[in-house]
């Protein structure tokens, strides 16, 4: 399994741009099976953090599906290939 983010909650690099571009759409989706979704699910916590949100990620909450395929051809090219041949390999 292809794991994405520093503590490896994402099995899709598409799941954490989306997460990171509109967080305010994001419940959980392709997350790894062993995470708690259950503060992500939590509109007291949710409205919170829509809160305090930067306006820059607001910005970019509207961004198209084709841009969004382009920032993750963008950050699939930057992967080291040993890090996809490791986690091809889980």
């Amino acid at each position: 399994m292809t794991i994405y983010m520093q503590n490896g909650a994402f099995i899709s690099l598409v799941a954490a741009v989306r997460r990171h571009i509109n967080p305010a759409q994001y419940y959980g989706q392709d997350l790894r099976p062993d995470i708690d979704t259950s503060l992500i699910r939590n509109s007291e916590i949710q409205a919170e953090l829509l809160k305090r949100m930067s306006p820059i990620v607001k910005e970019m909450s509207s961004l198209a599906g084709r841009e969004i395929d382009r920032i993750q051809i963008l950050l699939h090219s930057l992967t080291d290939l040993r890090a996809q041949v490791q986690n091809s390999a889980n």
